[in-house]
């Protein structure tokens, strides 16, 4: 079976102690991957390292995205093909999260990493450093 493997988040360091508590921040970390060529594909996830002085969480998660010349809109499927969870600040690291993209994941996948203050108050240190590999197979 055939096969590539996308560095589609490289080694990143988060700043946790920027985030918000009630105010989840969001970023596209890897977009339209084309996954034209596969018939299946599966998301690895390292975290490095996870540090913070309060409850934080991290999500990373991939959505079916369509996009096209003919149109300026962000075509993205409303439920994700693969999703980590919220992974909390207590795990220990380095942790590796495996998933299998659900059938049909379309042509293109986009990464979405969130973090998320859960509690207490705000972390004046922190950080999250993880890496994302996207591989995609015939």
């Amino acid at each position: 079976m055939s096969g590539v493997i996308y560095k589609a988040i490289p080694k990143t360091v988060y700043d946790l102690a920027s985030v918000i508590r009630g105010s989840p921040s969001s970023f596209v970390a890897a977009h339209a991957l084309d996954l034209t060529e596969y018939r299946e594909a599966t998301m690895l996830v390292r975290f490095h390292q996870y540090y913070a002085n309060n409850s934080y969480s991290i999500q990373v998660t991939a959505y079916s995205v369509a996009p096209t010349d003919e149109d300026c809109f962000n075509f993205a499927s409303a439920t994700p093909v693969a999703d980590t969870g919220a992974i909390a600040q207590t795990q220990a690291t380095p942790y590796l999260y495996i998933q299998s993209f659900g059938l049909p994941f379309g042509a293109y996948v986009t990464l979405i990493v969130t973090l998320t203050q859960t509690g207490g108050s705000p972390a004046t240190t922190g950080s999250a450093v993880l890496s994302v590999d996207v591989v995609g197979k015939s």
